[in-house]
């Protein structure tokens, strides 16, 4: 006799399209990362100041900010978000006097991040429950996503546990990038920063895939077993 108990349809994904994304979004920060580190230490290479070349660095990351924005018709908030920090950040130079501002404008677009991250753990849908159905899910499967946060605690844990372990990781490297920055020299705090942020991020994408999948065989099973 058929098994006619009932079951949860889960949103019909393609396994291979978000890891294909992930990597995209990767390989864009790199280079969001590595034009701004080239143009510092190509400017220091001919003997610029730090200040002079740490300018240079904010612009080519602010130009580049523009261009992507540009060539997809549209400002995404996070860039524009990073933008604003940039724009923040220079006229904050000039008064202060300290370059090292230019230094932890990353960590401040990062902390507050972060701090993004946590309260939407407690106010609306969390952070990665967006960015996840944003990558995966096509047609349909928008109201298949919205269906099961409404009805299934276990993906929506899921989802909340991830988005908390992001904001305290991204918190903790913005902390961590700010305290270095006023103990180490600018020039190697460039680089260091880079090396860490990107890190960051690297890990954290790498755990969420291995999470994010390992968490949709166990809602699979469940479901079947229902």
């Amino acid at each position: 006799m058929p098994d006619e108990s009932p079951t949860v349809t889960l949103p019909q994904t393609q396994p291979a399209s978000p890891v294909r994304k992930f990597l995209k979004i990767f390989g864009g920060l790199l280079v969001d990362v590595g034009l701004p580190m080239a143009a510092y230490y190509g400017l220091r290479s001919y003997g610029f100041s730090e200040h002079v070349s740490l300018l240079a660095g904010a612009g080519v990351a602010g130009a580049r900010l523009l261009f992507v924005a540009f060539r997809a018709g549209k400002l995404e908030p996070f860039a524009g978000f990073m933008l604003l920090t940039y724009l923040l950040a220079l006229p904050l130079v000039l008064v202060s006097g300290d370059d090292r501002t230019l230094v932890i404008k990353d960590s401040l677009g990062t902390g507050i991040t972060g701090l993004i991250f946590l309260a939407s753990c407690f106010f609306g849908k969390p952070a990665m429950f967006h960015a996840a159905r944003r990558f995966r899910s096509a047609g349909d499967d928008v109201e298949a996503w919205e269906g099961l946060w409404e009805t299934n605690p276990g993906f929506r844990r899921s989802f909340i546990f991830m988005t908390a372990v992001w904001a305290v990781v991204l918190l903790a490297e913005a902390a961590l990038r700010v305290g270095l920055a006023f103990v180490l020299p600018i020039d190697v705090m460039v680089a260091l920063s880079a090396v860490l942020g990107m890190g960051t991020i690297a890990l954290l994408l790498t755990w969420t895939m291995i999470y994010g999948a390992r968490r949709q065989r166990r809602l699979k099973q469940a479901a079947h077993a229902g």
